[in-house]
């Protein structure tokens, strides 16, 4: 969704307010289960258009243990600042248009048209979890045989599933061991 603000761009001290409502984000980033609702605020306070407001919706992810998909809830705050180009002096509305481009490259806001979805999108990433998990007691996969053990219990050996640093623990023990024997007596060795 793309909102034209040329109008708020004008006036210092306008006021506009949108209510969000658009369809699910579906794209190789992010994939939204449910439409995107919420509210969105612009001012202009006259060197600059502020956006204030908020938006949620529900979002899928892999849980990092067991990597089943599950949906949840995600909501995020908006908080954004463009400037406003000083166009006054300036010859005709191609020169303005290169301004705007190349001075105020603020992919958001491009030519006084803002790009509603594009903000949603980097929002939702952001408000996403670093390691989402399906439930917080999830007990993840078995990394012997790969059954999910949320679903059931496998017959792995117990033993297999201890620590993946056990070896390098008993591998240190074992160095430890070796340094503590006592060397045998130089003089002994001398004499022999």
């Amino acid at each position: 969704m793309k909102l034209d603000l040329t109008e708020i761009a004008r006036i210092a001290g306008k006021r506009y307010h949108y209510d969000i409502d658009e369809p699910a984000i579906v794209d190789d980033t992010i994939v939204c289960t449910e439409p995107i609702r919420g509210r969105i605020d612009f001012i202009n306070t006259g060197r600059l258009i502020v956006a204030t407001g908020q938006f949620s919706t529900s979002v899928q992810f892999e849980c990092g243990r067991c990597l089943t998909t599950f949906a949840t809830p995600v909501s995020s705050v908006i908080d954004e600042q463009f400037e406003i180009p000083d166009t006054e002096g300036l010859a005709d509305e191609e020169e303005v248009r290169d301004l705007q481009l190349e001075e105020l490259a603020e992919p958001l806001l491009v030519e006084n048209i803002f790009d509603l979805t594009e903000l949603i999108r980097q929002g939702l990433i952001l408000a996403a979890p670093i390691r989402p998990l399906c439930k917080e007691a999830c007990r993840g996969i078995c990394p012997s045989c790969g059954q999910n053990l949320n679903d059931a219990q496998c017959d792995c050996d117990s033993k297999a599933e201890s620590s993946p640093l056990a070896k390098l623990a008993e591998m240190w023990k074992q160095s430890r061991d070796d340094e503590e024997e006592p060397e045998p007596d130089t003089e002994q060795n001398k004499e022999n």
